[in-house]
């Protein structure tokens, strides 16, 4: 079996190479993940396609990328992923594509081709998928490969002779040649230490570099290095560290560090806790406090635009357990009397023949009937969006989840835009059958403008489709001064509010270009407008941002304001958020000191279902979180 599987390999990958001189068009994988390392489950990874039209004419073609699985005839192991492009002659293009993983490296190859229109193949390439990367991943962008060299020394033989040898286990240090220019590309890393001049990074680079930082990345930068008082840094200069005197500032999710030079005794103590072991010496312990501080409280997994999803889409209704046990009994008792006791006493126990089928059949359709009443008679897509931002950065974390709804069995197209990157549902979707499988859309997805791909959904049923992307605004929501917000996001927000410590304001709706007094605003106590109980996804009971760690009260010591229950078919508003938050301020605000909701129109087009008329709901949620308030 394993001389098989080798001889398929070894033919993979030699005619996948011998072809390419011959091919018109040139296909190259010229790179994978983080410089070819990437975690075991880490959802997609980048794959960097070099293509070039080797004719002299103009040429239409569709990519195609997959991850093979050589252990199932090099069929996809997930996803393909196709994207048709024009190159024109003798025209080059470089095409990064999100490709989902199937967590099966052993027997598994890289494969990309190129088709003509008549779907005949003019272009190959092949890359053997190589194991998973263990531990954690430290990238280095350095100015030359002599400084790439010491910040290695520097990190790995720092500390004890026991701190080394764990750093030297658990710690993966890659050199960085060019940066991704994308958020999601950097989903291996741990670490970044940007120590090179970052005068020439693109737009695109920049904006990835701060979404890794927002969603939880930790970037160490040299500012001797990399020239940062030129701002040529943008994220940088204008947000936390530009002002803070510690080494540390909290910047999203993640931490920005300050250190003079890589050369600077503060770049191995920022390190060294990487190491800690049993033979660290004591006064350690504040160092490890110095350079952790701003990581202690991490964010909670709210699945916020899941139960805004849940709270807004539409329900399904079909009979409960304790109907179908009333009907049963209903249908017993009747069928008792009707076929047993009515038959007995006319001397004719021969018409249960009659009556036992006619009464099953009738109580079958009526309880079709009752059950069906709340059927879908038409396809829907009901979208919640939820727009996160920080106080300091216009770059927002936008999360997305679609549910998309059947009538009758079939497949859909649905497309969203095409800067959006398909994730595995947070929730789930409902259906008289039970719950829908995690792998909701098509083995193959359609990249460019547009993300495309089919559903399948059967009868009644409804699934659910996550994805996550970044926008950035205009402006933000800033504070003016003490009593004064401005809204320079460019959304008009229908409704929003804002929290601290001390009390939710109610703002009502809030217009791009304008100000709010806090002083003229509904303004309710924190302890009242908290401390809520209810039913899963009716409340959230905790915010979509990091609390402090604190002592783990009881139930009635978070919640005392008792239980509480939506309205039926109630509308969500934004005193919902808050409900169900602990009623302890200090602890809700251990990072942050106050932050905004709004509830205004998609900043980005919605979704859409190709070629399909279906009802559509979209409700987008924007937040800003404050880390500082006058």
């Amino acid at each position: 079996m394993r001389r098989t599987l080798f001889f398929v390999v070894f033919a993979f990958l030699f005619f996948a190479t011998t072809v390419h001189s011959s091919d018109s068009i040139g296909l190259k994988i010229t790179a994978f993940g983080i410089e070819g390392a990437y975690g075991e489950r880490q959802g997609v990874a980048l794959v960097q396609l070099e293509i070039r039209n080797n004719t002299g004419k103009d040429k239409a073609v569709t990519i195609r990328v997959y991850e093979a699985n050589m252990n199932a005839f090099a069929r996809p192991a997930r996803y393909s992923y196709v994207e048709a492009i024009k190159l024109p002659a003798s025209g080059d293009r470089v095409l990064d594509v999100p490709l989902h993983l199937a967590n099966n490296a052993s027997n598994s190859v890289l494969y990309a081709e190129a088709l003509d229109q008549a779907g005949m193949p003019v272009g190959h390439a092949a890359q053997i998928l190589k194991r998973p990367t263990e531990g954690k991943v430290i990238g280095l962008v350095c100015a030359s490969d002599e400084l790439c060299k010491r910040m290695r020394e520097s990190i790995l033989l720092s500390g004890t002779a026991e701190e080394q040898t764990r750093k030297s286990q658990d710690l993966r240090l890659i050199q960085l040649r060019k940066i991704p220019p994308h958020w999601w590309a950097y989903v291996p890393l741990d670490t970044l230490v940007l120590a090179a001049p970052t005068s020439g990074f693109s737009r695109e680079e920049l904006d990835g570099l701060e979404a890794f930082v927002l969603k939880g990345g930790r970037l160490v930068v040299a500012e001797k290095e990399i020239g940062v008082r030129g701002g040529v840094l943008p994220f940088y200069v204008t947000g936390a560290v530009a002002s803070a005197k510690t080494t540390l500032a909290p910047y999203g999710d993640g931490t920005l560090v300050r250190i003079s030079s890589v050369t600077s005794p503060e770049f191995t103590n920022y390190f060294r806790p990487y190491g800690f072991a049993i033979s660290t010496p004591k006064e350690l312990t504040k160092q490890f406090e110095t350079y952790r501080e701003a990581n202690l409280a991490e964010p909670a997994e709210a699945w916020f635009v899941s139960w805004l999803q849940r709270r807004t889409a539409t329900r399904f209704v079909f009979p409960g357990p304790l109907k179908l046990i009333a009907w049963m009994a209903s249908y017993l008792c009747i069928m008792i009397v009707v076929s047993f006791l009515v038959p007995r006493r006319l001397g004719r126990p021969e018409l249960a023949w009659l009556t036992i089928p006619i009464l099953a059949i009738m109580f079958a359709a009526i309880l079709y009937k009752v059950s069906a009443q709340n059927r879908p008679t038409e396809y829907g897509l009901d979208e919640a969006r939820y727009y996160r931002l920080d106080g300091v950065s216009r770059l927002a974390i936008g999360e997305s989840q679609l549910q998309v709804s059947a009538p009758r069995k079939g497949s859909v197209r649905v497309t969203v835009p095409g800067e959006f990157v398909y994730f595995a549902p947070q929730g789930y979707g409902e259906s008289a059958y039970g719950t829908a499988s995690a792998n909701s859309v098509g083995s193959e997805i359609t990249l460019g403008e547009s993300w495309e791909s089919d559903v399948f959904l059967r009868v009644w049923s409804s699934t659910n489709l996550s994805f996550e992307f970044t926008h950035r605004f205009p402006g933000t929501v800033v504070q003016v001064d003490d009593t004064h917000l401005s809204n320079a996001t460019g959304v008009n927000f229908e409704d929003a509010i804002l929290v601290t410590q001390e009390a939710v304001y109610l703002l009502g709706p809030f217009a791009t270009g304008t100000a709010v007094d806090l002083a003229k605003a509904k303004k309710i106590p924190y302890g009242q407008a908290t401390g809520y109980s209810g039913e899963r996804f009716e409340l959230l009971n905790t915010p979509p941002f990091a609390i402090g760690q604190g002592s783990h009260s009881s139930p009635e010591r978070d919640f005392p304001n008792g239980a509480w229950t939506a309205a039926e078919g109630g509308a969500v508003t934004l005193e919902d958020i808050v409900r169900g938050w602990p009623i302890d301020s200090s602890r809700v605000f251990a990072q942050t000191k106050a932050v905004f909701f709004g509830r205004g129109k998609d900043a980005i087009r919605t979704a859409s279902l190709k070629d399909t008329a279906a009802r559509q709901k979209s409700t987008a949620i924007y937040s800003v979180t404050y880390r500082e308030w006058k």
